[in-house]
């Protein structure tokens, strides 16, 4: 029985590991497609400043979402979910024998230092000052219009360097994570060795 489970965390802990690794591969190439995205954005943003665009919306066919990898993101987020109960599981049944209450009490520490690495990063919005979106009927309505743009252009510029620093931030949360399950999976498969 305690073979069986301690093999059963071992698998459930790789699996955990492959999933992040397959998620860190989808991420750097939504990474790619968001500056490809922000790029576009803001090129269209500094012709239409610049007068050269004229009345014409941005351009919708890159912007258009890939429902693929949103599904895939879901399937991805149950199967890690799934795969954490199966380890917590798997970690219930060893408890049970008091030689093994150290190591799982060890194992369970690092998975729920995985599960919770990455939630204390914050993407914050850049402030706005609503009196720049205030209406002055004494103001040319064309300035007003180049301002609000140029208002807008600024925002988006700071949003976009922040969300570059919060991807930074959560690259780092996936390290310790990734560090944390690791180091579960050693003390699990010495387990799982031990039971033999």
């Amino acid at each position: 029985m305690e073979i069986g489970a301690a093999q059963t965390l071992s698998q459930a802990i790789e699996l955990i590991l492959t999933i992040d690794a397959q998620s860190a591969v989808a991420a750097a190439k939504a990474r790619e497609r968001a500056n490809e995205l922000g790029d576009i954005f803001e090129q269209w943003m500094q012709a239409k400043i610049d007068g050269q665009v004229g009345s014409s919306p941005a351009p919708y066919e890159p912007f258009k979402p890939d429902l693929q990898s949103m599904q895939d993101q879901v399937s991805s987020t149950l199967a890690r979910e799934g795969a954490f109960l199966d380890a917590f599981g798997a970690l219930m049944e060893l408890n049970a024998n008091p030689a093994n209450q150290v190591d799982c009490r060890f194992i369970f520490d690092r998975l729920r230092l995985a599960r919770q690495a990455g939630w204390e990063t914050q993407l914050e919005a850049p402030a706005i000052d609503p009196g720049k979106f205030a209406a002055d009927p004494s103001q040319d309505p064309a300035e007003r219009k180049l301002e609000l743009l140029k208002s807008f252009q600024g925002f988006q510029q700071q949003m976009r360097a922040r969300v570059e620093r919060h991807r930074d931030e959560l690259g780092k949360a996936a390290e310790k994570c990734r560090a944390y399950l690791e180091e579960a999976l050693a003390a699990a498969q010495r387990m799982a060795n031990a039971a033999n």
